[in-house]
C-alpha cells in the first residue's frame, strides 16, 4: 500500500510539472548562471530560483548543483536536459501551427523556393526552428517567376530568386563572392598552382560546425557544393568547443579535415595553408534570399539574419578590462 501511494504522489507530482518551468530550468542549464537565465527570460533571480526548486521538489530530484560561485548540472539535470530541448521544441511548434491554422499570421513566414533548392532550405529552417521554435513557416514550392510575383504582391514573404532588379526588395545570395579553403602546409592540394577546383574536395573531409550551430554556413556550404555536383563529406565538430579561427586552424593542422570560408582570415594563421578555390558555375542567375525591405516582420529578419551568417567560425569576442592583459611595466 506504501508503495502504491508513493506511486500515485510521483504521477501527481509530475501531472504539475509546467512547460513554464521547464523552460526556466532550459535556460539555467544552458548559462549554467542564475542572474543571466534570469536576465534572459525577463524575471527576477529569487522568482527563478524558487521555480527550479519548485521543480525539483516535485520530480524528487537534484537537477543542479550550486554554491555562491558555480553551477552545474547533476546527472539527473544532464538527461532532463537532453530529453526536453526536442520537446519544448515540438510543443512550441504546435502552438505555431494552431496559430496559423486559427489565420493568425504574426508569428509565421510564408516562404517559396525552387524544388533544386529544397535540401538547402531545409537546413536553413531547421536551424531557425531550433532556436526560435515559436515561429512557423508555411513553405511552397514555386518556380522563381512564381514566387517572384508572390512576393509583389503579397502572397508570401520571402522567396529564393535570381537577383532581384526591383530595389524594394533585400536579397543575399546563396553562393559566396569567393571561396577560400584552409589546408594543412604538407597537403597534396597545397602544391597546386592557382585556384582550386572545387572538385577536389570531393573526396576531402570537411569541418562544419553543427547544424544547430551555424544553420547558414551549412547552408552555404551544401548549395556550392550542389554547384559543384556532389555532396560534401562533412566532420561535426563539437558543438560545446570554441569556435575561433585559430582553433579551427589547429584542427585543420592536425589533420582533422579542411575548411571551406567564404573570405580570407582576418590575422595570419602560420600553422596552415589558405589558397583560393573556383566557384563552380551557375546554370542561370544565382538564387538568393529576397524579402520586402519595407514592412518584413521580424521572422523574416531572423531568416535573413542566419543565412547571412555564413562563416563557420564565431566572431572573436571584443577586448575588454577582464581580458585585456596589461604590459608589465619596466623596472
Amino acid at each position: 500500500m506504501l508503495f502504491a501511494a508513493q506511486l500515485i504522489t510521483a504521477h501527481y507530482h509530475h501531472e504539475m510539472v509546467e512547460l513554464r518551468q521547464l523552460r526556466y530550468f532550459v535556460a539555467v542549464a544552458e548559462t549554467l548562471h542564475f542572474r543571466r537565465a534570469a536576465e534572459r527570460l525577463l524575471i527576477t533571480q529569487p522568482a527563478l530560483s524558487h521555480q527550479i526548486a519548485s521543480l525539483e521538489h516535485q520530480l524528487g530530484v537534484r537537477l543542479l548543483d550550486r554554491d555562491r560561485r558555480h553551477v552545474e548540472l547533476t546527472p539527473a539535470g544532464q538527461v532532463l536536459l537532453d530529453a526536453i530541448r526536442p520537446a519544448l521544441a515540438q510543443s512550441a511548434q504546435a502552438l505555431a501551427a494552431a496559430r496559423w491554422a486559427g489565420g493568425i499570421t504574426s508569428h509565421a513566414i510564408r516562404l517559396a523556393y525552387p524544388i533544386d533548392a529544397e535540401r538547402v532550405v531545409r537546413l536553413l529552417l531547421d536551424g531557425l526552428r531550433e532556436r526560435q521554435p515559436d515561429i512557423w513557416v508555411a513553405d511552397y514550392h514555386l518556380q522563381t517567376a512564381h514566387a517572384a510575383a508572390a512576393l509583389a504582391d503579397g502572397s508570401i514573404d520571402a522567396a529564393f530568386l535570381p537577383q532581384p532588379a526591383d530595389g524594394s526588395l533585400a536579397w543575399i545570395p546563396l553562393r559566396p563572392g569567393q571561396l577560400v579553403v584552409w589546408l594543412p602546409a604538407q597537403h597534396p592540394l597545397a602544391a597546386v598552382r592557382g585556384p582550386l577546383e572545387l572538385s577536389h574536395m570531393a573526396d576531402q573531409p570537411l569541418l562544419a560546425p553543427a547544424p544547430d550551430v551555424a544553420p547558414g554556413y551549412r547552408a552555404m556550404l551544401a548549395w556550392v557544393c550542389h554547384l559543384g555536383g556532389f555532396r560534401p563529406d562533412l566532420v561535426d565538430l563539437d558543438p560545446t568547443a570554441r569556435r575561433t579561427a585559430g582553433e579551427l586552424a589547429r584542427l585543420v593542422a592536425a589533420g582533422r579535415g579542411l575548411l571551406l570560408t567564404a573570405s580570407d582570415p582576418a590575422t595570419p594563421l602560420p600553422e596552415i595553408w589558405v589558397g583560393r578555390v573556383a566557384l563552380p558555375a551557375t546554370r542561370g542567375p544565382g538564387l538568393g534570399l529576397a524579402w520586402r525591405r519595407r514592412g518584413s516582420s521580424a521572422q523574416v529578419q531572423a531568416l535573413a539574419d542566419l543565412m547571412a551568417d555564413n562563416q563557420p567560425f564565431a566572431p572573436e569576442p571584443e577586448p575588454t578590462r577582464a581580458n585585456v592583459r596589461r604590459p608589465a611595466r619596466l623596472p
